[in-house]
């Protein structure tokens, strides 16, 4: 959306900095009339506006008239969908026109020929398709998969003109399926470790996400008898590695410096001193605390390690091959302390909160790392999609 976005900001922007006259002796002309028009649709005397119109006008239709008799001239069949756009802009630019004429002028009629384009509009839509028809038909009795999208492409032209055509719909169903990729994804476990099918499939069910593209489509399994796949993709788990159970332990102490009652100040003879209203002056005493804390950290780590590797259906030969990998750690942090608690900082005491816990074995460090390593594999297979083209 933005692109389209921007072109819109810009045209307006265009249109609201540019006056039409400019436009016009810069040989714009169809957008001269775009826009004095839009300027007569708010004012239909303004002099300046209807000058700019009656001279960019015909000059508009002129160049495309031209651009259209060159194209028929040429007699290329692929020119009917431009010479058909060019017939459409002659027609929306009349009715554009339309909506401000008649227009007078110092006491004159300002006189616009209007011409009825529907006839060339249908003959030339009618020509457009049969031409994308055709030449889709011939580009699909190769079995080449470039030629059958660029088929699908065409019988999409001529969708938009007719939406129902010959067996336009059949065709492109075919096409479609001609000019896919049709990829086997499999499964290899080369560690040392034992996975069950439901890694697997759970790994593999990722190339039937939304991995799948326009023109390339994985399958788990075939979905018939005798089926040929374009390429084959291995998902192969070539190691496995899982840390041993590490507890690391820190001791460390915290003082605060908390009040401790209080003590009476003295003058020099002794005696008790007093403020101003005659009270005794007191001074807050405090007391230095400490607490001991033992701090402890609970680390495991695994990493699952492959490759996605792309083989040509036909040769097995392989094409390419990326590395994919995946990683889980396992942390757990807590604390216990020995004195006075109140020395501590309020993060010290939320250590205190934590207890310590059982540490994952390892079929849940590999279940917790096969996440991760998922998501490597739906980043590589998305990024190399080109090895299947």
């Amino acid at each position: 959306m933005k692109p389209v976005f921007y072109l819109l900001i810009s045209f307006i922007f265009l249109f609201s900095c540019e006056s039409p006259k400019k436009m016009m002796l810069r040989g714009r002309y169809h957008e001269a009339v775009y826009a004095s028009v839009k300027k007569l649709q708010k004012n239909r005397t303004k002099e300046k506006h209807i000058l700019v119109l009656e001279e960019a006008y015909p000059k508009a239709v002129t160049q495309d008239e031209e651009r259209i008799k060159f194209l028929k001239m040429d007699s290329k069949p692929e020119a009917w969908d431009e010479i058909n756009t060019i017939y459409v802009k002659l027609k929306n630019r009349q009715d554009l026109l339309r909506t401000v004429i008649p227009l007078e002028l110092d006491g004159r009629q300002i006189n616009f020929t209007i011409t009825d384009y529907d006839k060339e509009i249908l003959n030339s839509k009618m020509r457009a398709a049969d031409y994308y028809y055709t030449h889709a038909k011939e580009l699909m009795e190769s079995d080449d998969r470039k030629s059958n999208r660029e088929a699908y492409q065409c019988l999409v032209k001529v969708k938009t003109y007719y939406n129902t055509y010959e067996d336009v719909d059949v065709l492109m169903q075919d096409a479609k399926f001609k000019g896919t990729a049709h990829t086997k994804v499999e499964f290899r476990n080369n560690s040392i470790y034992k996975l069950n099918d439901e890694f697997a499939n759970n790994v593999l069910s990722v190339a039937s996400g939304d991995v799948n593209t326009e023109w390339i489509k994985y399958y788990q399994t075939a979905p018939s008898s005798g089926f040929n796949f374009d390429f084959f993709v291995i998902v192969n788990i070539k190691a496995i590695e899982i840390s041993s159970e590490k507890v690391n332990e820190k001791n460390y102490s915290e003082t605060k410096n908390i009040e401790d009652g209080y003590a009476y100040q003295y003058d020099e003879k002794g005696n008790v001193k007093k403020d101003t209203a005659g009270n005794d002056i007191k001074v807050k005493k405090y007391k230095k605390v400490t607490c001991n804390v033992r701090e402890t950290l609970q680390e495991k780590g695994s990493r699952i390690v492959g490759a996605v590797e792309y083989y040509d259906g036909q040769s097995k030969q392989m094409v390419y091959s990326a590395n994919v990998q995946g990683s889980f750690s396992f942390s757990n942090m807590y604390a216990t302390a020995q004195g006075e608690i109140i020395a501590l900082s309020e993060e010290t005491k939320r250590k205190l909160q934590y207890r310590p816990v059982a540490f994952p074995n390892d079929i849940q460090m590999i279940e917790e790392a096969k996440s991760d390593f998922n998501n490597s594999l739906r980043s590589s297979l998305k990024n190399n999609s080109r090895y299947l083209d």
